[in-house]
């Protein structure tokens, strides 16, 4: 052995020579054990696929209940009732999902069975009734929900001035008044 090293029947110290920050030599102590244990590998545990949120949703059995809520019955036969949020809570996150959103608002069947019935009934020129291609009724489409997200603003900002959060059919007549639009 070295004259550094000294051995202990159970473990042994070491010393060894160091440059510190300053340049200095310095010494340090480092006691090893002289048996080491070997590392405990155990069982190592297969790992399936991970389990997603959905998938853990889907699993249970969401039951009407007999008063009109849900729930489901957990293993040892107890029923859970589903959590319910206040409908605050479901109409803010509504808005952050139109929000997010750019899709149009209003179906384009219903919406183009609509636009050719009061087309219909014009007169104009021509013979029959008056033709439409799909991508003008999809400007109509785009123009007509711009305009009623719109008025559904300044509906909203004449509520929270009269100091309300519901919107009444007043507040959409002010911000037509105010939009100097007719009736």
């Amino acid at each position: 052995m070295d004259s550094d090293d000294t051995a202990t029947s159970s473990s042994s110290t070491r010393t060894a020579r160091l440059a510190g920050p300053s340049g200095r030599k310095t010494f340090a102590r480092k006691t090893v054990s002289a048996k080491k244990a070997p590392k405990s590998r155990g069982l190592k545990r297969k790992k399936g696929p991970r389990l997603t949120m959905q998938k853990l949703r889907s699993d249970k059995k969401w039951t009407q209940l007999s008063d009109g809520g849900l729930g489901y019955v957990n293993g040892h036969g107890k029923t859970i009732r589903k959590a319910r949020s206040k409908p605050s809570m479901n109409a803010l996150r509504e808005i952050r999902r139109y929000q997010k959103s750019s899709e149009l608002l209003i179906p384009k069947a219903p919406f183009t069975r609509l636009v050719r019935d009061v087309t219909q009934d014009l007169d104009v020129p021509g013979p029959g009734p008056i033709r439409w291609q799909a991508s003008a009724i999809g400007a109509v489409q785009e123009a007509a929900e711009a305009y009623l997200v719109g008025l559904m603003e300044d509906t909203n900002l004449c509520a929270i001035h009269a100091k309300r959060v519901t919107i009444q059919s007043k507040d959409m007549k002010l911000a037509r008044q105010l939009r100097h639009e007719s009736k």
